[in-house]
């Protein structure tokens, strides 16, 4: 929503911009620079959407961060990319939760195999979160490898999406 907010700010200047150049039919120096200035933000917004993974379209606007700098989110299948959407909503949605930031940090393996972390930091009862997240917990284990999960004031998971051959789909 921040991304798309930000390319409508920045097509809101665009537009009278170019009419009023169209209107004057006389480009000034200052012109040029504004040209300019709006060119590269625009180049930017672009690029980046274009770099955006799935996980960093989830992550806009949340208090999450992805460390993705290989982009492997795009290389998960439907049912990992579901599990992951799914537990992500559980934590942004855990009841009774005082904090809630997540990390998820993705890693090419020397296998081709994808190392997938995620940190939570939530102030909720172990008993309660366990329960809340239990659901959440066996999809992953259906859709990756080497699941592990760790409890405490920051919960950690990991686990690991297979090789994916690259002649499939992902």
């Amino acid at each position: 929503v921040a991304e798309k907010n930000a390319l409508v700010r920045l097509t809101a200047r665009i537009s009278p911009f170019l009419t009023e150049l169209a209107e004057s039919g006389h480009i000034t120096a200052t012109d040029r620079a504004v040209a300019g200035q709006l060119a590269r933000r625009l180049r930017d917004d672009l690029v980046s959407r274009a770099n955006a993974s799935w996980l960093d379209g989830l992550a806009a606007g949340r208090p999450m961060v992805v460390m993705d700098p290989e982009n492997r989110a795009d290389t998960m299948n439907a049912a990992q990319k579901t599990a992951m959407t799914g537990l992500i909503t559980a934590i942004l949605e855990t009841p009774g939760s005082e904090s809630k930031s997540i990390l998820i940090e993705l890693r090419g393996q020397e296998n081709g195999a994808t190392a997938v972390g995620v940190s939570m930091d939530l102030a909720l009862p172990e008993g309660r979160r366990t329960m809340h997240l239990a659901p959440y917990y066996l999809s992953l284990k259906t859709a990756f490898d080497g699941l592990s999960w760790s409890e405490g004031r920051l919960m950690n998971m990991s686990f690991e999406a297979p090789p994916v051959d690259r002649g499939a789909s992902p």
